[in-house]
């Protein structure tokens, strides 16, 4: 039998397909620089004019974040609400967590322990006040008296006594209202229940 050659023309095709994929890596790791720019605000205006609304918070506005997704999207989810509760700290707003889902309490303990605290910033545990059962009938309470229907934190505290929740009656007394949920069923029980009180005040 004859020798089989060492080098083919299939294996010099495979040597140029890895050096098309490796070399634009290595080249963006060396020069850590960016292929493709990154998205800029103006173009997606909705995303612009949210963290618009975060930055005008100011020191110890209360600020009211619904943990309201299910355990299944929590990959997708907890990424997104670490983002969120880092811009409301670095506002150093006072944020505090509740869920109408059963399962948002222990989601929402679990994106407090998880984000990461900017290091110029003076944080205090954001309090969690646990789930909300009743789910349109339990946000038409919520609106009317937060404190009544959420009166302590999961581990039994009560915060409502201290600033700046002690200036907090109702749910409109939130300088904002911000919902955390992968279902369209959910957001809309939100936006039909407290939407057009929110929208008055």
């Amino acid at each position: 039998l004859s020798p089989q050659a060492v080098i083919t023309p299939q294996y010099l095709f495979r040597l140029v397909i890895a050096a098309v994929l490796l070399i634009p890596i290595i080249w963006v790791i060396v020069t850590q620089t960016n292929i493709a720019a990154l998205p800029a605000g103006e173009e997606h205006p909705v995303a612009f004019a949210f963290d618009t609304a975060i930055r005008k918070l100011n020191e110890g506005d209360p600020v009211l974040i619904a943990v309201d997704y299910e355990a299944g999207f929590v990959g997708e989810m907890e990424r997104a609400g670490m983002v969120l509760l880092n811009r409301v700290v670095e506002q150093r707003a006072y944020p505090v967590l509740m869920s109408t889902n059963t399962a948002g309490p222990a989601l929402a303990q679990r994106l407090l322990t998880s984000f990461e605290v900017p290091e110029d910033v003076e944080y205090t545990d954001a309090p969690n006040l646990g789930y909300l059962p009743g789910g349109a009938l339990g946000l038409a309470e919520l609106l009317q008296g937060p404190s009544r229907v959420l009166p302590y934190t999961l581990d039994g505290k009560e915060v409502w006594t201290l600033p700046p929740l002690d200036t907090v009656n109702r749910l409109v007394d939130f300088s904002m209202v911000i919902v955390l949920a992968n279902d369209a069923d959910t957001a809309r029980a939100w936006i039909e229940q407290t939407g057009p009180a929110l929208k008055e005040s």
